[in-house]
């Protein structure tokens, strides 16, 4: 008997623990940053133009930019330590020509731009990119495919994809959140004793919805070592709320480059009120740059100005400390002692002072005109005839007044009405979905149709677009005009270099171009080349709208067919054939 109880207490404690929750693993300790693991990716003094977490166009910069040493393409660019290639990405945009080292250490390294990689590296890309037959693509070898020692050579610095000079874009990231760090926490240090510059500061009247009234900069001069607003000490507001921001760029010896800071710190008599560090930043996150910039400033005049303010839809982990969200209280009368310190990477400091003081008076907030108001944290729809919007919880930044309406179609070019929604200045941090209703198309176009955005210049893009019935439906991630339009031109292809006898001639390019320009979730032109029906890869320039194949030397010679295939997002096809000697 004692034995039988003995064997039911088993039994219970057994399925007890059976129905126990697994536990929750530990967190994965994070990877140990050391300044002594990598070297430098060049082998000049490093020299930047551009900072990690700079102020870029609707994202973060995820890395630092290190300047040519002749100020040319095709400087060595070195593995900073042993590993393996994990990535090889190549795109007309973005990074261009890309390679990706993952270390033992836990961190992964990134190369951008390149002109072009070290010829092992070279062999499996062309592979790859015969393999999908496109020029652009992701690939992720096995990690025992491509071994990497530390200092050999993997590429040559370049300007592929969106750059704008010869540079070599260098990240860490932590490997498996794939966080990008600041490099220069790696002992990548660039001598440096000049402190920032201030240009101004700006001044915003806030209300109780944290809209912002009367912006107003407040130009910067030296007094002594520090900062002032020009227009006098102490700057004087109706409002109870204000924010404050400030527009500073960080300069280096012997570099013409303005770049981003590292730190910026708002003190409200002499406490600290609001403090942003450059360290990290999630790709997830980085759009939220919208909330922290003034965003009708940068998209109208393209100034970027650090808002030391937080609205409640911004999560960046650059914001190290804010009180009552960096906003400041005043009364009639009040004023208060305003200091501003700008830091780079090496410590060297720039500050400006000035008083804020209320004037006695009501200020003035009108209502923007609107018909919806949102909150910003909720789902929220939107149906009238022939528009229907979904707005998710990640869509705006804070509780939002949003006027929708519509106009007219525009005959032989819209077949819907012309919606407008809310106002091109409203920042947008991810994608809503947006239907609308056609109206009179033909049969035979509707796999030509798109939602086309229509700016105040007139231009027209493409948000793409999916049939769901009669309704056109699409990811949109801005606010502006929306209509259904048709594209059923195909792209453009003009031959630059090319012609029936080839002998003397070491390459092939073409102009490829669209009448349409692509955005948001919309590919860009594709193009498949073949000689003597065999693919061959082109490289594409989206800066110069050229295509490049240059023959390798033991081509053969002969009589050859060359067959070139350019189609868009719309499957718009242009083909161009010939016969061509070599």
């Amino acid at each position: 008997m004692l034995h039988f109880y003995v064997f039911l207490l088993v039994q219970l404690f057994a399925c007890k623990a059976q129905n126990q929750p697994n536990p929750t693993p530990p967190p994965r300790p994070k990877p140990v940053i050391r300044t002594d693991y990598f070297r430098s990716p060049v082998d000049h003094p490093i020299k930047l133009a551009g900072t990690f977490c700079e102020l870029r166009p609707n994202h973060f910069h995820t890395g630092i930019d290190i300047k040519s040493a002749t100020g040319a393409q095709g400087d060595n660019i070195y593995a900073v330590a042993d590993g393996y290639v994990s990535r090889i990405g190549i795109s007309p945009t973005g990074y261009g020509n890309a390679l990706y080292i993952d270390h033992p250490n836990g961190f992964t390294s990134v190369y951008g731009h390149l002109q072009g990689y070290s010829p092992e590296i070279t062999q499996y890309a062309l592979e790859e990119q015969t393999r999908q037959q496109r020029f652009d693509i992701q690939y992720y070898p096995d990690s025992t495919l491509i071994r990497i020692k530390k200092g050999q050579i993997i590429g040559k610095m370049g300007n592929t994809g969106s750059s704008n000079g010869a540079h070599l874009h260098f990240e860490i990231r932590e490997t498996v959140t794939e966080e990008p760090i600041n490099p220069l926490f790696f002992g990548l240090l660039s001598a440096d004793k000049q402190a920032p510059g201030i240009s101004y500061a700006r001044i915003y009247d806030l209300d109780q919805n944290m809209d912002e009234f009367n912006a107003r900069n407040l130009m910067a001069r030296k007094r002594g070592s520090i900062f002032v607003p020009a227009p006098g000490d102490t700057i004087f507001t109706l409002s109870p709320q204000i924010g404050l921001g400030i527009n500073t760029r960080d300069g280096q010896e012997e570099n013409w480059n303005k770049n981003g800071v590292y730190s910026i710190k708002l003190f409200l008599n002499d406490s600290l009120l609001y403090f942003i560090q450059m360290d990290s930043v999630s790709f997830d996150k980085t759009r939220m740059i919208n909330a922290h910039i003034d965003y009708p400033e940068q998209r109208r005049k393209r100034n970027y100005v650090h808002k030391c303010f937080t609205l409640p839809g911004n999560l960046l982990q650059i914001i190290k400390y804010q009180q009552k969200r960096g906003i400041i209280d005043l009364r009639e009368n009040e004023k208060k002692k305003v200091r501003f310190e700008v830091t780079d990477f090496n410590k060297n400091t720039s500050v400006m002072e000035f008083y804020v003081k209320r004037k006695p008076g009501a200020a003035l907030f009108p209502l923007p005109e609107h018909n919806y108001f949102f909150a910003y944290n909720k789902t929220n729809i939107v149906s009238d005839t022939g528009l229907q919007v979904i707005f998710t919880e990640r869509t705006f930044f804070k509780n939002q007044y949003l006027k929708i309406s519509k106009k007219d179609a525009l005959p032989g070019k819209t077949f819907s009405k012309i919606f407008e929604i809310g106002n091109p200045d409203i920042p947008v941090y991810d994608y809503y979905t947006c239907k609308i209703l056609a109206d009179s198309i033909p049969p035979t176009l509707r796999q030509k149709a798109y939602i086309a955005g229509i700016d105040a210049n007139g231009e027209w893009s493409n948000w793409g677009g999916t049939w769901e019935g009669d309704w056109l439906v699409a990811p949109v991630r801005a606010f502006g005009s929306f209509a259904i339009a048709i594209d059923s031109l195909p792209p453009r292809l003009t031959p630059i270099i090319f012609s029936k006898n080839l002998t003397r001639t070491s390459k092939i390019v073409f102009k490829i171009d669209d009448n349409v320009v692509p955005t948001g979730q919309t590919p860009y032109l594709n193009y498949r080349t073949y000689i003597d029906d065999i693919y061959i890869p082109m490289q594409y320039d989206l800066k110069t709208k050229t295509i490049k194949y240059v023959f390798p030397p033991k081509f053969p010679k002969g009589k050859h067919t060359f067959r070139l295939e350019v189609f868009d997002a719309l499957n718009n096809t242009k083909v161009y054939t010939s016969a061509f000697l070599k």
